[in-house]
């Protein structure tokens, strides 16, 4: 998969929404994992090219509404985040019955779209 350039399809049900300042030069997209660093606190999207995931770095919850802080500076706009609740989202592997409450991880590596139900280590468990 690649990296989020549009909005997700959400379907959320009984969630609990928050708004993050949102860091310089800035999108995440509706559907996307959201972060904030650790140093300065403001959200971003790991899409594994301009934005990784560092340690130390908090994983939110999911962008449900697209902020574009493109052209702003750090916490000029603030994203809303489901941070508890259900949601929806397009896992990477076979999904079964028996996986409903397992952790999905999120590929720091390659983009923001991509979860799956493993780990090498190089993820954040969401």
């Amino acid at each position: 998969m690649t990296a989020l350039a549009a909005n997700l399809d959400l379907q959320t049900r009984d969630g609990i929404e928050i708004d993050v300042p949102v860091m310089a030069a800035e999108i995440i997209y509706e559907g996307a994992p959201v972060f904030v660093h650790d140093s300065d606190g403001y959200a971003y999207s790991a899409d594994g090219t301009t934005n990784t995931l560092t340690v130390g770095d908090l994983y939110v919850g999911i962008c449900t509404e697209k902020c574009d802080n493109s052209a702003g500076a750090a916490g000029d706009k603030k994203v809303r985040v489901q941070i508890k609740g259900l949601v929806r989202l397009p896992v990477s592997g076979t999904l079964t019955q028996a996986k409903l409450g397992d952790p999905v991880f999120v590929n720091n590596t390659s983009d923001d779209s991509t979860l799956t139900l493993t780990s090498d280590l190089t993820e954040l468990e969401a």
